[in-house]
């Protein structure tokens, strides 16, 4: 009798320890999956019971899908993607400005595992004790898609992509986020000091600066072919971003092999430069001297081959995977499973 008892708690230990550890069993997916979440696959495509959140509770269905990840026993983490989240925006625009919206009398320290982030120091933004990892969604970029091609000429010598918030609206939102105030400056010193020809995209219609607007080419938003197109004709990259968290501007530009001139101070996508790729301005005189740097060195500057070395679906699937792993054992494990990917 004690023998048939021991075998019985036996077989539930096991069948427990498999409904925990298997992460590609079969499970149903809340609906409304929209933003802020964002799923997690292996990469044979299955998603697993591990999902990201990318933004604050701005509806009321969000707080509801949580609830129904939390309930299906999902690993949830955040994810640096919106700004300075989850601490409260700067940006004046923004409705998540007001710190009495209820968006933020959620405690997402509380509610969260653990964080992917975005941040020189983390500290700063999320709990010292909780779990963390530098990772981003713009770790992710499909460096297969947004590729050079040596058969486009160059047209322009740096592309800054700034689109307004609506046809009309030429300083909002988005303008804020992008640095529209300090990206003005810098045409100005590329443009009017240095006589270098500009594509700004997404701000035509919208007031240049009147001493080098004839070297400079505006668009409308877009589409994704054109971008691609654009950055291909284009010699480097301009990002005057401060409150940026996932910049994929600057990645997809770098995976098209354009290096970067980007501002220090930006919230992330700091860590993708190096002297290999480009610059890092803290001024209006490293502007010009980066911009200069940059020109003078482009033969020997390696944007694309810097990110394939140290992102991509492939290496940050797995610095992705090992910190789960050593996280996160007790709830969930990977069988044959290689990287993750968002």
């Amino acid at each position: 009798m004690i023998v048939i008892f021991f075998y019985i708690i036996l077989f539930l230990i096991l069948c427990y320890r498999h409904h925990k550890l298997n992460s590609t069993e079969r499970f149903s997916v809340p609906t409304g999956d929209e933003r802020p979440f964002v799923n997690v696959f292996d990469n044979k495509k299955n998603q697993l019971k591990i999902v990201l959140l990318s933004h604050p509770f701005t509806r009321d269905s969000s707080w509801e899908q949580y609830k129904k990840y939390k309930n299906d026993n999902f690993l949830i983490l955040g994810i640096a993607s919106y700004n300075e989240f989850p601490k409260i925006t700067t940006n004046k625009f923004d409705v998540l400005n007001n710190p009495k919206e209820k968006a933020w009398t959620y405690n997402y320290m509380d509610l969260l595992d653990g964080w992917l982030h975005c941040f020189r120091n983390p500290d700063k933004y999320i709990s010292k004790s909780m779990p963390k990892a530098l990772i981003s969604e713009s770790d992710f970029t499909n460096y297969s898609l947004y590729k050079p091609d040596t058969s486009v000429k160059k047209i322009y010598d740096y592309i800054y992509v700034c689109p307004k918030d609506k046809t009309d609206d030429c300083y909002g939102w988005v303008s804020e986020n992008k640095n529209w105030k300090l990206g003005v400056k810098c045409i100005k010193i590329l443009s009017g000091k240095l006589k270098l020809k500009g594509l700004i995209v997404g701000r035509k219609g919208c007031p240049m600066p009147k001493n080098c607007d004839h070297l400079l080419t505006t668009t409308d938003f877009l589409s994704q072919k054109e971008l691609i197109n654009s950055y291909r004709q284009s010699k480097f990259v301009l990002l005057p971003n401060k409150t940026d968290a996932s910049p994929r501007v600057l990645t997809e530009a770098l995976c098209t092999n354009l290096p970067a001139l980007i501002n220090y101070h930006i919230i992330g996508g700091w860590k993708y430069i190096n002297e290999k790729n480009g610059v890092l301005f803290k001024n209006l005189d490293d502007i010009e001297n980066g911009a200069k740097h940059i020109l003078k060195n482009i033969e020997s500057l390696e944007p694309r081959k810097q990110y394939l070395n140290n992102y991509g679906k492939e290496k940050s699937g797995k610095i992705l995977k090992s910190f789960i792993e050593n996280n996160f054992s007790n709830k969930i494990s990977f069988d044959n499973v290689d990287y993750l990917t968002l």
